[in-house]
Order: C-alpha cells, then structure tokens, then sequence
C-alpha cells in the first residue's frame, strides 16, 4: 500500500530492503562523492530537515540529510530515508524557505516510495543488461555500488513524480512553518542560470527534476487551494533569508581544489602531493574518490581511485587480483614513485566477453 496515496501498488522491494538498499547506495555516494566538511552547514541542514520528517508520511523511517562535496546543482533521494544536497544547489538558493522546500521535495519522493521504484528498475534491467553487455565481469565486481551511486545522482523522475513531490514538499514545508512560495523563487533561479549561460548550462537540478512553465504554474496553482490556504493561515510562516546566507557564507563555489585540478594538461593534488599528466585529448572527471580520464572515442580508460585498507601494499594486490578471471602475472614488485612507496602489478587476464586476451594494469 502506498502510504501518500493508500493505494496499492506492485513494488519489487520490502520496507526493510528499501532501508538496506539504501544503507549500501550511501556507502557508495559517499565514497564516490564525498562529503562536505563543515559540520556547522551539515547540522544545519539536518535540523531543517527533521523539522518536516514529522509531518511527512513515512515519519517512522530513520532519516539522513547529507551535504555532498560536488559543484554539480542537485539534490535527491536514496530508498530508506536518505536524502541528499550538493553544494552546488546551496549555492543557488536564497533562503531557509527555499531549502526547506526542496529538502521537503525529496522527502515526498521517499514517502512515494518514488526512489525506490526507480531503483527497483534501473538494477533489475540496466544494471542487469546495460553492464553485462559494456563491461567484463572483472569491472563488475568492482563498479556496481559507485555505479549505482552516479546513476542516482542523475536520475530522471517521470512528470507524475515530479509533480507529486512538489505537492508533498510544499505541504511538508507549510506544516513545518516556511513561507512555502519560495518554491516558486527557487526555480526561477534555476531558470535564470541557464539564460545567463544563453540557454546552454542546464543545472543538474533541472535534468533530474524536469522543469516546465506548466510545473510552475501548476505549484502557484496548489498555493492557491483551499487546502494549502487553511495550512498557511494555521501558522506563522517564515522564510529566514539572513540566516540561510550568513550560514552558507564561506562555502567551496565551483570545483573544489583541494580534491585535485587541471592546469595546462597537468592533474594537480594538493592534499596527496602528487601530480601527473593527462594524455592530450582525454577528457578528466574528478571526484573525491577518484580520477577517470578517457579518450573521446571511449576506447580506453584510465582510473586512479582510493581506497582504505590496513593491509600492506602487496597483500591488498594479491586480495584484488583474486577477484580477476584466470589472472596470469606478468611482472610485479615494489618502487617508488614521486617518493610514495607502491606495488606494481601487470598481469593479463581472458576477457569473459571475447575470446582473447586483454592487459590490464593493476
């Protein structure tokens, strides 16, 4: 049964799966993305989102609001109650009214049960078909939770949901005490992004979130019902414009440097001290976690990602190569590179979608 609209429905995943499907796409999100290190701003957004939990519909869940550590303009919902912002979106509000707002958006997908469904679809069928077909089975031992985790972070909603969402965010809102026409005020600053870029920047936001005149029309229409009349006229209703920005004050605009930059074909990072070039011609994203580089033609890729261990160089090696089919090495040993200490594996290994054989370095 759906719990907004107490209807039933068919649903692949059981409350206790949506809450543990959503526990490991977080552990992933985090580690793809990472998270920004300001405790203040992080408190912050929390209380404005258990402000409203309790007057959502699924108020049982254990809720968790995140900031990620990433330029791009987004925010969303993982199954189970947890709900993240960019501050990239920060950056683009005004108001403690407008957060409240799309935080309370987010939590209408959850109460939905919008984040599950589609997650329910894109594992069973593109993950399922997708990757089989595009990658060997050795990337997919290592890619699906950070792959899940990009794919939600540009996950589309269908116009229903979207419009179902607004509906429950600006209840949400309104029950919790904000001045719920910020809404309206939030997207129109999305809008004006992309016609100060000419109509050729579209902020994430509105990719995942699609946003149409008829959208905002259709929100100044709920703010006018008798329903959302009588929620407003039961309590005094704020919008907090000088405290959201003194909050936000000092906040990382644009690409954070201290994650790693590109200058005249050189990859930068200033925390770990290293640096590199970029082959010319290959493209470069860059994440808390990781660096992919790749050529526009797709054929080859190179990937520079972290991880924690305890173990020693060597041992974490051969615990890797374990995972690999058939793994034939071809030579291995410590060096030392820009004065780290590493190990070097290069091996080969039979490619279960072709038969032959593909190096790969390790």
């Amino acid at each position: 049964v759906n719990p907004v609209t107490g209807k039933k429905e068919i649903m692949f995943v059981s409350e206790n799966q949506e809450i543990n499907m959503g526990r490991e796409i977080n552990k992933g999100i985090s580690m793809q993305y990472g998270l920004y290190y300001d405790p203040d701003l992080t408190a912050y957004i929390d209380r404005i989102g258990r402000k409203l939990v309790p007057h959502t519909h699924r108020p049982h869940l254990k809720y968790h609001f995140a900031v990620l550590d990433t330029p791009v303009e987004n925010a969303f919902a993982a199954p189970g109650g947890y709900i993240y912002i960019t501050r990239g979106l920060l950056a683009l509000m005004s108001s403690e009214a407008e957060l409240a707002t799309v935080l309370g958006h987010e939590l209408g997908h959850i109460s939905a049960r919008h984040s599950a469904r589609q997650m329910t679809r894109s594992i069973l069928f593109t993950l399922g078909i997708a990757l089989a077909g595009e990658l060997s089975r050795d990337f997919q031992k290592i890619v699906p939770i950070s792959w899940i985790a990009t794919q939600l972070l540009f996950l589309k909603y269908g116009r229903s949901d979207e419009y179902q969402s607004d509906s429950l965010g600006l209840e949400y809102a309104i029950k919790a005490g904000y001045d719920s026409e910020k809404m309206v005020d939030f997207f129109n600053s999305l809008q004006n992004v992309t016609a100060s870029a000419g109509g050729s920047r579209l902020p994430n936001f509105l990719s995942t979130h699609p946003l149409t005149p008829k959208r905002i029309d259709r929100v100044n229409e709920l703010l006018q019902t008798d329903e959302m009349q009588q929620l407003s006229n039961q309590k005094k209703l704020v919008v907090k414009r000088q405290k959201y920005l003194n909050q936000i004050n000092g906040l990382v605009y644009g690409v954070n440097p201290r994650h790693g930059f590109v200058e005249k074909g050189v990859f930068y990072h200033p925390d770990m001290g290293f640096s590199f070039r970029i082959p010319y011609g290959w493209k470069t994203e860059n994440t808390a976690r990781q660096v992919t580089m790749a050529p526009s033609n797709g054929k080859a890729v190179i990937i520079l990602q972290v991880e924690k261990s305890n173990q020693s160089l060597d041992m974490y090696t051969q615990k890797k190569i374990k995972d690999l089919s058939s793994p034939q090495i071809l030579d291995q040993g410590f060096t030392r590179v820009n004065g780290f200490n590493t190990y070097h594996t290069l091996l080969s290994t039979i490619n279960d979608n072709e038969d032959s054989e593909s190096e790969k370095n390790q």
